[in-house]
């Protein structure tokens, strides 16, 4: 199934929508799959009849207890011209065991493309003062998608907004100003040499970095823990990274009651993660 899901990820990309309906009417249509796969394969399906309706999935999600702010995704991989090393492990591509995720995803990724007028009458209906995280899954394809979502962050202020990419070609080929309310963190396993990261770290939205590093077996998820940071800061070490904040596992209250990667106080220090 998950060959068939980046299939229809590649089509997605493309707009290729004809491909797209024809493998979903199968998966609809066909006994062998599970009766969730059949019944959102035809939700969407509906919606792709005529997509000026409004779309069957949340466009924005609002998170849980690990991330507690509003976030939106697309797919992954094939929206990530950044993506190096990373392509092989992408954690992402879990969510497509559940079909409603995988359907948001292609959902979300055809709005974006089309910069249609649902999701932004979506953006705009978010409450007062939201703290947003753009792309848990997938990046910006694009310098259109970049300058998309830069200007609907300058028409609203109080929206608080921050992100991991790797799309830096993109992110440096915006020539408008800079939204002074989203942050961005640079995501460990590009593909970009140092020339680019040195132009990239100049931008004003940039944060810092945001690597994952190997840990102990043992400690692997143990966020927290003694064990964990112990072994977290050996890889630092290992690694050259000496002024830098272990990510807790969990957002919000991070670090003192501040959301360390969307924080201002937190710029030029490199926030760890075991890689999980």
């Amino acid at each position: 199934m998950r060959q068939l899901c980046l299939n229809l990820a590649y089509a997605v990309r493309e707009l290729n929508l004809g491909f797209l309906r024809w493998h979903l009417s199968r998966i609809a249509q066909k006994s062998a799959h599970h009766s969730t796969w059949k019944h959102n394969a035809w939700k969407l399906l509906e919606w792709l009849k005529d997509t000026s309706q409004l779309p069957p999935f949340t466009i924005f999600a609002k998170g849980n207890k690990k991330l507690p702010f509003w976030s939106f995704s697309v797919l992954p991989i094939v929206t990530c011209p950044g993506a190096g090393i990373c392509a092989t492990f992408c954690y992402s591509l879990k969510a497509w065991r559940y079909p409603r995720a995988f359907l948001r995803q292609v959902q979300n990724t055809i709005l974006i493309l089309t910069q249609s007028r649902h999701l932004v009458d979506a953006f705009y209906a978010l409450p007062k003062k939201s703290i947003m995280r753009l792309y848990v899954d997938g990046d910006f394809d694009s310098l259109d998608s970049v300058t998309f979502w830069f200007e609907l962050l300058k028409n609203r202020p109080d929206i608080q907004a921050y992100g991991y990419s790797k799309s830096w070609f993109e992110l440096l080929g915006y020539k408008g100003d800079l939204p002074k309310n989203y942050k961005l963190n640079l995501s460990s396993g590009h593909n970009h040499s140092k020339r680019t990261e040195k132009r990239i770290k100049k931008l004003s939205v940039t944060r810092g970095d945001f690597v994952a590093l190997p840990v102990e077996k043992s400690v692997v998820g143990k966020y927290g823990t003694t064990e964990y940071k112990a072994s977290l800061k050996k890889s630092a070490v290992n690694n050259g990274i000496d002024k830098y904040f272990a990510c807790p596992g969990k957002c919000e209250f991070c670090a003192k009651g501040r959301h360390a990667c969307g924080s201002e106080k937190f710029n030029g220090v490199s926030i760890l993660i075991g890689l999980h």
